[in-house]
């Protein structure tokens, strides 16, 4: 496994998928903190947000009684998916710059 950290394609493909799955969340995050939220029916069932890509990171319902709460399964979830395609995408990458560079080499 060290080895395959050490290829510079495969950290390109890694980083660069690990970079995607961050902002992706960002954005998550910052278009719920878009959503106008009105003061005086904070009471009645007026729905929420939920924040996180591809799973649920937190949550949070007006209402009544208001809830907000951390997704643990959702943060697990968010983590394993963003390793697997990092690695898939990884060593996708790696794979087809070895090809490409054993061709222009032949």
């Amino acid at each position: 496994m060290n080895k395959l950290f050490q290829n510079e394609s495969f950290n390109l493909g890694f980083w660069s998928c690990i970079t995607l799955f961050g902002l992706l969340n960002i954005f998550s995050y910052k278009s719920s903190n878009e959503l106008p939220i009105d003061s005086n029916i904070r009471l009645a069932d007026v729905g929420g947000y939920n924040i996180g890509f591809p799973f649920t990171l937190y949550k949070a319902e007006y209402g009544y009684p208001f809830q907000f709460y951390f997704v643990w399964t959702g943060l697990i979830s968010d983590i394993l998916i963003c390793l697997i395609f990092s690695l898939v995408i990884g060593l996708t990458l790696k794979i087809i710059w070895s090809k490409i560079s054993s061709q222009h080499t032949a």
